[in-house]
């Protein structure tokens, strides 16, 4: 039987055509091994595609020649190098079990690899990790150059922003969208609205970036976006390296002087403010929805406005109407809420518990407020545990990378296998002491972001309790939203519903207790208490849902 060699071929980007590992060349190679052999021969060939993730969303051919290899369709495969399958680690251990588990023989250019074979396996993970560093080794040399060109200058790249072009690789003002821009914002400072901006400029037949006529809205509103464009507008942008957090502050050309910028900056923060509700494509303001839930089926309860109704309900009857039989939720929730009813009930519950909270009241003070030196003291100590990770890290890649060569130097036999063995016993024992430091170090840091949120949400509502109360509606859902992560309602009988409200920190029942009732300078300590607090709540007269 005339068996075939299945070639697959990838290349991870233009430079690689230009190297010596072409698609043609993989292909040539595979084929040469394929009459060596005696085999007929199947291109699978993936094009540029990069092999660093950890899915195959971006390999759809790779994708197909591992279905058919998990159908026994495939019983040999030629890569020019084992890279060619995936660079990424986890993803190169699926492809290699999937081989061993369908008797797969690999054939590179050095010849066959018996993956059932521990040895060849073992000697193919050691390739795979080296693979891994190079790449690694690559990748942080590319963002090492991007960082050195941003600092000059240099555009960061993707598309400039509307009203920008790139002049030797740096953003300048575009000759014909520099003037679009200005008359967006003066427009938009004369209390235009986005629509009548939208108009006026097509118009006058005012082209987009695509050069298309049609502007759409939100394109405007990214253009007026002081956090989005208007900095770039201003002379200025910023850019963030995604491994190391920092910040580069830069420098552009001006489009906009800063008096414009400030008056479109203020009133875009007006506008989104005041239609908020308005913009959205509900037609009434509701202060629960997306908080309540049914605690019978799970499902998020939907809101209802007329003159006969004001309600909120499971929406699992509904949704009943329009599935088959076999599809259909059981739900024994198919009681009507009251709006007003229940909304006063959860707020005034909330602020109850607040009332009661020692977390919450002593959150004002100085020992957890945002005060210049506790700041600075979570900084530092964030720093701290973030150089403490890092060093960490780099002492665990050490140790994986001592570990992959003595690895290689037993297979070579250039020393005693035994010696090598007691080496990496102990090189394991370590790496296992690296990742337990790093998930404590990790951990804290956490604690500490998560700190910072709750004592950030804190300022922002820091007034009295009963203040609460005239927020504006639209304040009333953030608060919640930000207090609470869901309601869920539970039917007890025909007349009563009990709501769990769940908070997003221990604050039901929490505690204070001082080290020294008699003497109270010693301090206090702060107990948590619990998430959850249940009220039940008498829904009167009310119709089922659906009749």
């Amino acid at each position: 039987m005339n068996e075939t060699l299945h070639i697959y071929t990838r290349v991870s980007s233009s430079t690689q055509e230009e190297d010596g590992t072409s698609l043609e060349t993989q292909r040539e190679l595979g084929i040469k091994c394929a009459e060596k052999n005696g085999f007929k021969f199947k291109i699978w060939n993936e094009g540029a595609q990069s092999s660093a993730k950890d899915d195959l969303t971006n390999r759809p051919v790779l994708t197909q020649l591992l279905d058919e290899i998990t159908n026994h369709n495939v019983q040999h495969l030629y890569v020019w190098n084992t890279d060619r399958l995936s660079r990424n680690l986890q993803t190169w251990g699926m492809i290699r079990l999937k081989l061993i588990q369908n008797a797969v023989t690999l054939h590179t250019p050095t010849g066959e690899q018996i993956l059932s074979d521990p040895q060849t396996n073992m000697f193919l993970g050691i390739l795979s990790e080296i693979s891994h560093y190079d790449n690694a080794l690559r990748t942080e040399r590319f963002r090492l150059g991007k960082l050195h060109k941003i600092k000059q200058g240099f555009w960061k790249g993707g598309p400039p922003p509307f009203g920008y072009e790139l002049v030797d690789g740096k953003l300048s003002p575009h000759p014909t969208e520099k003037d679009a821009v200005r008359e967006i914002y003066e427009l938009y400072s004369n209390k235009k609205s986005i629509r009548y901006i939208r108009n006026h400029l097509q118009k006058k037949g005012v082209l987009t970036r695509r050069g298309k006529s049609n502007w759409g809205d939100r394109t405007l509103e990214i253009i007026l976006d002081h956090e989005k464009t208007g900095k770039y507008y201003g002379g200025n942008w910023t850019f963030t390296d995604k491994k190391t957090e920092e910040i580069f502050h830069l420098k552009c050309p001006k489009i906009l002087d800063d008096a414009l910028l400030h008056k479109v900056k203020i009133e875009f923060k007006t506008r989104s403010r005041n239609n908020r509700v308005s913009n959205s494509n509900e037609k009434y303001f509701y202060l629960l929805k997306g908080l309540l839930k049914c605690k019978c089926c799970g499902l998020v309860f939907s809101a209802r406005k007329s003159d006969k109704q004001q309600v909120y309900y499971c929406p699992s009857k509904e949704r009943n109407f329009r599935r088959s039989e076999e599809r259909k939720i059981v739900c024994t929730n198919n009681k009507y809420l009251k709006i007003d009813k229940t909304d006063k009930l959860v707020w005034d519950t909330i602020i109850d518990t607040l009332s009661k909270s020692y977390l919450y009241k002593e959150s004002f003070k100085s020992d957890v407020l945002y005060t210049s030196e506790n700041y600075q003291k979570q900084s530092d100590r964030l720093k701290l545990l973030r150089r403490k990770k890092k060093k960490f890290e780099t002492e665990l890649s050490d140790v994986s990378d001592s570990i992959v060569s003595l690895e290689t130097d037993k297979i070579l036999k250039k020393r005693s296998p035994d010696e090598i063995d007691k080496i990496i016993s102990n090189l394991e024992k370590h790496q296992l002491s690296l990742r337990t430091e790093m998930q404590t170090i990790q951990s804290a840091i956490e604690g500490i972001s998560q700190s910072r949120k709750w004592v950030n949400w804190v300022n922002k509502f820091a007034s009295k309790l009963e203040d609460l109360n005239e927020l504006t509606d639209i304040d009333k859902k953030n608060f919640l939203t930000n207090l609470v992560s869901d309601v869920s309602v539970e039917t007890l009988d025909l007349q009563t519903h009990r709501l769990h409200i769940k908070f997003v920190t221990p604050i039901v029942d929490d505690n204070l207790i001082w080290k020294n009732p008699m003497d109270k300078k010693l301090g206090y300590e702060l107990i948590d208490g619990k998430l959850l607090r249940s009220v039940d709540f008498d829904v009167g007269k009310t119709s089922r849902v659906g009749t």
